[in-house]
């Protein structure tokens, strides 16, 4: 479920970890989230598109949380 609480979980691993696996709510889209280069680049897990996203802000306005 799409909430503030998980938004805020997804800011809070970023602080601490590098990477995370992902889910994109309201879609079937999962991959794995890598903050390199003060980005954030999210590849696909199936079609191996990477998404990136240039701040927090973007990345939670595309509906991505850490799964």
């Amino acid at each position: 479920m799409w909430t503030e609480v998980l938004q805020e979980e997804t800011k809070e691993h970023f602080k601490n970890m590098s990477f995370a696996a992902m889910k994109q709510f309201g879609t079937d889209t999962f991959g794995i989230g890598v903050f390199r280069d003060g980005k954030y680049i999210i590849t696909n897990r199936e079609s191996k598109e990477q998404y990136i996203y240039e701040s927090m802000d973007d990345l939670i306005k595309a509906k991505w949380a850490i799964d």
